[in-house]
């Protein structure tokens, strides 16, 4: 089985089942997006299931979290807690809260993480990440809704900060059209790369 939930699980058990419990399997690739339909789930508990892909936690949990669902364990899917991805999702703003919580909650320790296509617009989102993810190397926020890049926190930050960070990709972010001169300076002191490509509507360089 590569794709869990099955069909049959998916089809005939949504509406009533609480736990899902699948340890140390070797096949699985990627959990059922189907998974947003288990509205009453209450614990989803995936240990040791060491061959889960990056991608392999569907956007459809943040229907679910902080609702019913009250316990979420990964532990020793380490592929999965260094790089993961919830590229081209399409989630949306109402969202968006519960994304970045998450997260935080989740994969402290990843190292890669894409968030790309996403819809996402909010400052906020794009620096608790970057303060909070301790052990964060890359992070992929291209083909978002940026209109601005600004440091809001950056005055809090020390020679210690972003410590491991060594490429941010913010490009085709279409609205983009401001970044502070503080986050580029703060950006080149740090040596991190950043891929501003495709974001045409960028006319703007500020002091803040």
């Amino acid at each position: 089985v590569e794709i869990f939930p099955t069909k049959f699980v998916c089809k005939f058990l949504h509406k009533n089942l609480e736990i899902l419990k699948f340890p140390n399997q070797t096949a699985i690739l990627k959990i059922n997006k189907c998974l947003g339909d288990f509205h009453k789930l209450q614990s989803l508990i995936l240990p040791y299931n060491t061959e889960l892909k990056s991608d392999g936690i569907p956007s459809e949990i943040l229907k679910l979290y902080r609702n019913k669902l009250k316990t979420f364990n990964i532990k020793g899917n380490e592929k999965l807690l260094e790089s993961f991805s919830w590229g081209s999702e399409g989630i949306s703003r109402d969202l968006h809260t519960n994304m970045t919580n998450f997260i935080l909650q989740y994969f402290r320790g990843v190292r890669v993480l894409n968030l790309s296509g996403n819809n996402i617009d909010d400052n906020n989102i794009f620096y608790n990440l970057l303060l909070h993810l301790k052990k964060l190397e890359y992070l992929n926020m291209s083909f978002n809704a940026f209109n601005s890049i600004q440091p809001n926190m950056l005055y809090n930050m020390t020679n210690t900060s972003w410590a491991n960070l060594k490429g941010v990709d913010l490009s085709s972010n279409k609205m983009l059209t401001y970044v502070s001169l503080t986050f580029s300076q703060f950006i080149e002191k740090r040596n991190v790369d950043i891929n501003l490509k495709d974001s045409q509507n960028l006319i703007f360089l500020g002091w803040r």
